[in-house]
């Protein structure tokens, strides 16, 4: 559990392809099966402090263990911390991510990790017709130390989230191999 940022769901992965690394999951580690979601895009998006239109990506979610396994390729070349990370010359490991149940939950975090001096590198809101909902998160600038890794908080335990986050968690717990990818 951070004391400034809440306990950790989510480990995810900023790749240039999607692919290539969901195939290194599924069939090195054993971890399935994957929803993709292809084209999301951010709303109310902003990069460092900046109104800006938002990255496109695509997402692939599955789960293992504690844990919530997502991989990011960015489609466009909107301004993000995912094209920093891979500008900078790294691929891979790129944030953790808490969650938070409630809109008030997020306000006090987001406040409180602020008021640590962590600055938010990009947020805004994601929504997808495919999961149903739409999530608020912000990204901060955790990354100092070359092996360092950004910090993500989110909406993601908010009630109308919970049946498609239940929905993949529970897919990992009872794959069987099959089936690893699962378009949205």
């Amino acid at each position: 559990m951070s004391r400034t940022f809440g306990g950790m769901r989510q480990l995810a992965m900023v790749v240039r392809d999607m692919r290539k690394t969901i195939d290194y999951w599924v069939n090195t580690l054993g971890v399935g099966p994957f929803y993709v979601l292809s084209g999301a895009e951010f709303s109310d998006y902003r990069y460092r402090g900046r109104e800006e239109r938002g990255p496109i990506l695509d997402i692939a979610l599955s789960w293992s263990g504690a844990f919530q396994i997502e991989i990011i390729q960015q489609k466009n070349d909107a301004p993000s911390a995912y094209l920093d990370f891979l500008a900078s010359g790294r691929e891979g490991m790129h944030h953790v991510c808490s969650w938070f149940d409630s809109p008030a939950k997020y306000d006090v975090a987001r406040e409180k990790a602020l008021a640590s001096g962590a600055g938010i590198v990009h947020e805004g809101s994601i929504g997808s017709k495919a999961v149903g909902t739409s999530a608020r998160f912000a990204y901060f600038d955790t990354i100092r130390a070359p092996e360092g890794f950004y910090f993500e908080m989110g909406e993601g335990l908010i009630p109308s989230l919970t049946p498609f986050m239940t929905m993949v968690e529970d897919s990992a717990k009872q794959w069987d191999g099959t089936d690893p990818v699962r378009l949205l």
